[in-house]
């Protein structure tokens, strides 16, 4: 049995991208000729291919329509309340696109913004594995859920839009669902046990096939370095305890950045320790109790590398995360991860072997967790144990295998 998967995907930017051109590549290693189908292409690889280009002329005009209708609101409601939503009632024509490559296996990852409709989705005919990078799969439409729990109950009256009507866009998103995926459309994958909980325990997905499959690390790039040599190449002191933090957007409420200031309260009257922060936002925001080096967003991976290798720990105080993907590649670096012991971040680190997990989401606890790591007698201990977490677990072969051997029976299911 020949796999000819195709991957869909938004963008080819973004984590959601990151983690589907690492499993292309991880594919291609195994000799499976899998392909990347994205609305908005701006990398330069010769497996990535734009919808666009698979559309007719008047598909193209009116898909520029619906697609920029619909990113303008995902932004939108994102900046007003700090909060990504896409509706999907509408989508880019992606049946023709996806019809050119002859797939016998569709692999979706991160359609928001209207890649492919609710129902358009069900009208794919062929075995289909979503890999569910967020939440959007069994709400009304937003990403992330924070603490509302209105998607067990229909949705209505959301926050992430400020919605005061029970019967608003979101009940109207969710009921779309119900009413157009069945159990036999799709089999879905989460990257972490906590997101497949979830999945699980909704209304919408409940009754679905459930896979856990983490996100992979390149392990060949993401590697331990001189500590020496990574802070002299960033001009970083030399002879202070480094803590790093990162996030595509600083001040996302959802990345914690206002935990760790709070947690690092506790070293205001030190002069060893600093912290390094990269991700977009204005770094004279932070009201930090000890010195930040702002390092800007960083898009260049080896650049990455080297940060990673560079501080003796990262802070991950996310309070939601579908998996944790800065930590796997952190530990992989073998550089000490601490977390809360709370969503995806249970499946990468390792509590006092690899990392520390503080109670959620207590400041003092996660306090307590930086200066058991900046101690020095856990430092190579740990750095062996994240190293080798990473690569039992997370690496582009274990992680290939795993989606090879679904893709199989999947499509073995899918037989006459």
């Amino acid at each position: 049995m020949t796999l000819r998967p195709l991957l869909l995907n938004t963008s080819d930017a973004g984590g959601a991208g990151i983690a589907t051109l690492r499993l292309l590549e991880a594919l291609q290693y195994k000799n499976i000729p899998a392909e990347i189908l994205v609305y908005e292409k701006h990398q330069r690889h010769p497996h990535i291919h734009s919808a666009r280009a698979k559309s007719t002329p008047p598909q193209r005009w009116l898909s520029r329509l619906v697609m920029a209708y619909n990113k303008h609101q995902f932004q939108q409601i994102q900046h007003n309340y700090q909060t990504p939503f896409s509706a999907n009632l509408i989508s880019h024509p992606i049946e023709n696109a996806v019809k050119a490559f002859n797939p016998n296996i569709l692999h979706l990852h991160w359609i928001g913004q209207g890649l492919i409709s609710i129902a358009a989705l069900a009208r794919l005919n062929y075995p289909i594995i979503w890999t569910m990078h967020d939440m959007w799969g069994f709400t009304g439409g937003c990403h992330t859920t924070g603490d509302c729990t209105r998607y067990q109950q229909a949705c209505g009256m959301c926050p992430a839009i400020q919605s005061q009507r029970e019967e608003d866009i979101s009940r109207r998103i969710w009921k779309e669902k119900q009413k157009h995926w069945t159990p036999d459309l799709f089999t879905i994958v989460t990257p972490s046990h906590w997101l497949a909980e979830n999945v699980r325990n909704s209304p919408l997905l409940q009754d679905f096939t459930t896979e856990v499959i983490p996100n992979l690390v390149d392990t060949q790039l993401f590697q331990p370095l001189d500590k020496q040599f990574a802070q002299q190449a960033l001009n970083l002191p030399q002879d202070k305890r480094l803590i790093l933090f990162g996030a595509g957007d600083l001040f996302n409420p959802n990345k914690g950045l206002d935990l760790l200031l709070a947690a690092l309260q506790q070293f205001a009257e030190t002069d060893d320790t600093e912290l390094i922060v990269f991700g977009t936002g204005k770094p004279e925001r932070l009201s930090s109790p000890i010195p930040v080096h702002p390092m800007g967003l960083i898009q260049d991976e080896r650049l990455l590398t080297l940060l990673y290798n560079a501080a003796d720990m990262i802070v991950v105080s996310s309070r939601q995360e579908s998996f944790g993907q800065v930590a796997a590649e952190a530990l992989s670096c073998g550089t000490p991860v601490v977390a809360f012991a709370a969503t995806g971040l249970l499946d990468v680190v390792d509590h006092q072997e690899n990392g520390y997990l503080a109670k959620p989401y207590q400041v003092d606890d996660l306090a307590k967790g930086i200066q058991w790591i900046l101690s020095e007698a856990h430092a190579p201990a740990l750095s062996h144990n994240a190293r080798e977490k990473v690569l039992t677990h997370f690496s582009m072969d274990v992680v290939a295998k795993q989606y090879i051997a679904l893709y199989e029976r999947i499509l073995g299911e899918s037989q006459p």
